[in-house]
């Protein structure tokens, strides 16, 4: 099932009491902030949950499928996540729902 992030939103709301409103800038606000900072090359960790940071891609051949030419693709920068192990545990039903 996909959750849309306003549904998280309003769940974490629930759970700790906030308003919707006051979630929903906090939310919008560490999203954002994740955004920067890995943009600016900086990895942001949060223990248990995983690591988001900018990784290099090396420029490849490609092939165009429409024209059947073969391309060279530069090299490019993308973002990663990486899960920590408690998350991964989480996910794997290791460990309980509080």
């Amino acid at each position: 099932m996909r959750k849309s992030k306003r549904e998280i939103e309003r769940k974490v709301a629930e759970r700790l009491g906030y308003r919707v409103e006051d979630t929903r800038k906090i939310v919008s606000g560490l999203i954002e902030e994740i955004e920067k900072e890995v943009g600016e090359g900086n990895e942001v960790v949060f223990i248990g949950f995983g690591i988001f940071k900018k990784i290099k891609r090396a420029g490849k051949r490609g092939y165009n499928p429409n024209t059947g030419e073969v391309e060279e693709r530069e090299e490019k920068e993308s973002p990663v996540f990486r899960p920590g192990l408690k998350f991964k545990r989480r996910v794997e039903g290791d460990i309980k729902k509080k």
